[in-house]
């Protein structure tokens, strides 16, 4: 299925698209989307990375929930009490290799790669990005509450990845990821 991204740059609609659409239909491009994001440089990596744990930090501040996302909500609420994931900022990228309008195929791990690439770029390479990247995680939130538990998976899916490949990596943001995966418990698929 193709849609248009107008606006690469504003977190409500590439949340839409990613977490909304992709994340609802198709998610076995998980390996895919994963190796293309990880052919980025180690900023890249390490901003990807801080977005996913500024999810949880985002969805433990969730006053509704039931059970078709508690799990989600309860790790995400044991990550925010333990201080350790606060505070965290982005780093600068560089400039911006993806530009303009893009068509993507939402069952694409190629396409989804491309979309949140150009979104990462654009928003942490501004002082107005930190909004869009706010709004991106906002409108997570309001998603579906099982298109949070996918989001949620589709994070701790990303901390494995990253330490599964990182051997005896020391960078931060595998730090990082390694810490965040002992918060993980069977998230239930519904």
């Amino acid at each position: 299925m193709m849609t248009v991204i107008q606006n690469s740059s504003d977190g409500m609609e590439v949340a839409g698209v990613f977490v909304g659409l992709h994340l609802n239909r198709y998610y076995r491009s998980f390996p895919v989307l994963f190796e293309r994001l990880a052919q980025e440089n180690r900023n890249f990596e390490y901003n990807f990375t801080i977005l996913c744990l500024s999810w949880f930090m985002k969805l433990a501040q969730a006053a509704m929930y039931d059970d078709r996302n508690s799990a989600s909500v309860q790790i995400a609420r044991r990550m925010a009490a333990s201080c350790k994931f606060n505070g965290l900022t982005y780093r600068y990228l560089g400039k911006c290799q993806y530009m303009g309008t893009q068509e993507v195929d939402i069952n694409s791990g190629d396409d989804m790669a491309a979309m949140l690439k150009r979104f990462l770029y654009e928003n942490c390479n501004s002082k107005t990005g930190i909004e869009e990247l706010d709004a991106f995680l906002s409108r997570a939130v309001r998603e579906h509450r099982t298109l949070q538990q996918n989001f949620t998976r589709f994070c701790f899916e990303w901390f494995r990845f990253l330490v599964d490949n990182a051997g005896e990596s020391k960078a931060s943001h595998i730090k990082l990821a390694r810490l965040a995966l002992q918060y993980k418990d069977a998230l239930p698929y519904i």
